[in-house]
């Protein structure tokens, strides 16, 4: 962890634009970190009680890594194409006035 976490101020010192992204892997990590700390503290049968599965942190790690990349994905399709996905009722409202 404190590697990754030196990594990412690497970044942050390095690359001052990627700074958002460091941020992101810092606190991806201590995420994971931290739900296996509680996983270990109050036991797999309390965690799972609510019907979420309770994951090893190298499971874990490669799903919020697959959510994470998505959603930046994601983000950077919406960063391309801008246009709006509906034509709303203002829009067609506007429209019709004119």
């Amino acid at each position: 962890m404190w590697l990754w976490v030196f990594l990412a101020f690497y970044i942050v010192l390095k690359f001052p634009k990627l700074a958002i992204v460091a941020i992101l892997g810092i606190v991806t990590s201590i995420l994971i970190i931290g739900y296996e700390l509680e996983v270990k503290k109050i036991g797999v049968a309390v965690a799972t009680a609510n019907s979420q599965p309770a994951y090893p942190a190298y499971k874990l790690a490669g799903y919020r890594l697959a959510l994470v990349v998505g959603g930046l994905c994601v983000a950077y399709f919406w960063t391309i194409f801008p246009y709006p996905a509906s034509f709303t009722l203002s829009t067609s409202t506007r429209y019709v006035l004119m």
